[in-house]
């Protein structure tokens, strides 16, 4: 109410007058005791509405049929290669899949920004793209290349402009409406077993190493991991549900790593049983395995997700046993 109205539409000095208007009406039905108990609640209710559908209105309007919402060829040609290949990322120059229209798509980017842990992994990217970046600042893919880094985020497509000219290991897959896609035949899977595994006393001595890592296929550092090792093995994804993997890993045994972000909240069994989990390159997943062959499942579950919902179950037992207790004799 002490700010001057609001520029622009019609619609937005609407929502702004109805605001007010609500927020009023509300309080003088609350000052007035004889107003309280029967128009409150139909007020705020009424005031609410009116709220959100003049703001949302106009930011989210129902599209008229003509308009043609199918992605583009090259979008429709990532989201094949997503389903019939294994799991895989994609990274497009500059914001050319954003805002989230590689997962509306069902495609897997490179999240530099990732949600679970961005301190970590934007000090990890970052740091291999500029010398000088801070973690909390915008990484953007551009024409920067850091061939290491894309294979070991597992990045198999890349979508730029028609013209760009990609230098090796990428090669042109894939030119039409909306631009041309390189593949890279190097993009290592999303776990994998490195040729060998080094041992890092703290997050900031791993990521120094990552940092500086020119093949992460053939050495990986990993926390409490123990002596140095070389080791042998194989890695499939068996299953990708929506909050985890399914693993099976052969071979002599060792330190699996992946380029999955490392968070609170992951949890993971070999066999059925519990599994530790490891730190790889300062802030990525990674996990011990004897040698043999097993299954893992990493599932991806936080504490605040159950305790969510027994507060949404309790609180609507509180309003079913509130509700029951106010009916009428």
């Amino acid at each position: 109410a002490a700010l001057p109205p609001p520029e622009g539409s019609a619609w937005t000095r609407a929502w702004w007058i109805a605001a007010l208007a609500g927020a009023a009406a509300c309080a003088a039905a609350l000052l007035l005791p004889r107003l309280r108990t029967a128009l409150f609640p139909k007020l705020a209710v009424a005031a609410l509405a009116a709220d959100l559908f003049l703001l949302g209105v106009r930011f989210h309007p129902a599209l008229d049929p003509r308009f043609d919402l199918a992605p583009p060829p090259v979008v429709t040609w990532l989201a094949e290669r997503a389903r019939a290949e294994r799991p895989h990322r994609v990274l497009a120059e500059y914001q050319g899949l954003m805002p989230n229209l590689a997962a509306l798509h069902g495609v897997w980017d490179a999240r530099f920004h990732d949600p679970m842990a961005p301190a970590a992994v934007s000090a990890f990217v970052g740091g291999r793209l500029r010398p000088h970046h801070r973690v909390g600042r915008l990484v953007l893919h551009s024409n920067r290349r850091d061939p290491a880094l894309e294979s070991y985020l597992g990045v198999r497509y890349l979508l730029t402009r028609h013209r760009r000219r990609v230098p090796p290991p990428w090669r042109s897959a894939f030119n039409h409406q909306g631009g041309r896609i390189w593949e890279n035949p190097e993009a290592l899977p999303l776990f994998f077993l490195p040729a060998h595994v080094e041992p890092a006393g703290s997050q900031e001595a791993a990521l120094s190493r990552a940092r500086l890592n020119p093949d992460f296929a053939a050495t990986a550092a990993v926390e409490g991991s123990g002596e140095v090792r070389t080791q042998r093995g194989t890695v499939r994804i068996a299953r990708a549900p929506a909050n985890g993997f399914e693993l099976e890993v052969a071979g002599g045994g060792g330190v699996v790593v992946s380029s999955v972000s490392h968070a609170r909240g992951w949890g993971a069994t070999l066999d059925g049983r519990p599994l530790p989990l490891l730190r790889a390159n300062g802030a990525f997943l990674a996990f011990a395995a004897p040698p043999g062959r097993h299954r893992v499942v990493l599932d991806y579950r936080p504490a605040g997700w159950p305790i969510g919902w027994a507060l949404c179950g309790a609180g609507a037992l509180a309003a079913a046993w509130a509700a029951w207790r106010r009916r009428p004799g």
